[in-house]
């Protein structure tokens, strides 16, 4: 499968037909194990055809990994623009608060990332297979 350069567009319908289909996945792993859900019923769900779905993935292992992979490309990003300055405390916050209490910005992003995708992340973490994803 080819991915884009960071200069090309995807096609809009990919973009759906991806989206559709990692919306499927995680909605059908909130009814059932994730080792039991079949790309059968990824695509019934998603309402693509089987071929559209190999058109994108090798299985469902390849949607789970892509779909991080571009999550953790995501969160790369943003934490990317966070000034340097962000990521350590000033002398006037240890000031105010010598124990460091406040967290740092780039922290609290990770983990309200980590929040807002907590289905995803319990997938992995529930897989008998995570240890290949």
């Amino acid at each position: 499968m080819v991915k884009p350069t960071k200069h090309q567009k995807i096609d809009r319908r990919i973009q759906r037909t991806r989206q559709a289909l990692q919306t499927a996945l995680l909605e059908l792993t909130k009814e059932k194990e994730y080792d039991h859900i079949s790309v059968e019923e990824i695509t019934e769900r998603a309402y693509v055809g089987r071929a559209t779905f190999y058109l994108h993935y090798t299985d469902k292992e390849d949607l789970l990994l892509q779909y991080f992979s571009e999550m953790s490309d995501d969160m790369v990003q943003l934490i990317s623009q966070i000034p340097f300055s962000e990521w350590l405390p000033s002398a006037d916050d240890l000031k105010e608060s010598p124990q460091g209490d406040e967290p740092l910005l780039p922290l609290v992003m990770v983990f309200q990332h980590m929040y807002e995708n907590s289905d995803f992340y319990r997938v992995l973490l529930e897989s008998e297979n995570s240890s290949r994803i």
